[in-house]
């Protein structure tokens, strides 16, 4: 079983588990909408999924920490491209689709996968919409385009059309206090390493 250590948090399991038999029978998509509600760890759980797909040598279906890719992937991987708003509220512009699209078409490292995060993707104005249309029609080569959204409403519907939709499950009350207490279980622990370090 997957553990929460090893996912962003633990009611993800069984959204990774879905992702990760896509992944063994070869039926990713080429672009999802990873969605659901703010606060419940979309960009993070994408995040982690990229790490997987550009990982050299993953373990029980995660990615292995150790190999050249994922310690690329923790700083900056050639093959990972983010986009997101510049700022606090605004739009994510076409120049910014434009230089993904130039990504997209390069060769990636080691002729590897290319991907993309979106995060925010409902901030695309509409002419960053098109340009990304553009890209989900024609797809370059070996490439995935994850989009995380918590206003599903605000997309284009053409957009939402190109794309499969992957809802990230909601955690359940008991779930919350749960991670909750183990966090601060984590945070109180770590604070008394570092004051015996320091003495």
């Amino acid at each position: 079983m997957i553990t929460e250590q090893l996912i962003p948090y633990p009611w993800q399991e069984k959204n990774w588990s879905d992702l990760m038999l896509q992944a063994e029978q070869n039926r990713l998509s080429h672009a999802y909408i990873v969605c659901g509600p703010s606060g419940i760890g979309k960009f993070d759980f994408a995040h982690k999924f990229s790490k997987y797909l550009l990982c050299g040598s993953p373990i029980n279906d995660l990615p292995c920490g150790e190999c050249s890719d994922c310690i690329l992937h923790n700083n900056a991987h050639p093959n990972l491209r983010i986009l997101k708003p510049e700022s606090e509220g605004s739009e994510i512009k076409v120049d910014q689709v434009r230089s993904l699209i130039e990504f997209f078409s390069m060769t990636g490292h080691s002729n590897r996968l290319k991907i993309c995060l979106i995060n925010e993707a409902h901030r695309l104005n509409i002419n960053a919409t098109n340009a990304l249309l553009k890209t989900l029609e024609e797809p370059a080569g070996s490439s995935v385009i994850l989009l995380c959204s918590s206003q599903l409403g605000l997309l284009s519907p053409t957009l939402k059309s190109r794309c499969q939709k992957f809802p990230i499950d909601i955690p359940s009350r008991e779930v919350s206090v749960s991670y909750t207490h183990l966090r601060a279980h984590e945070t109180k622990a770590n604070l008394v390493c570092r004051l015996l370090l320091e003495k």
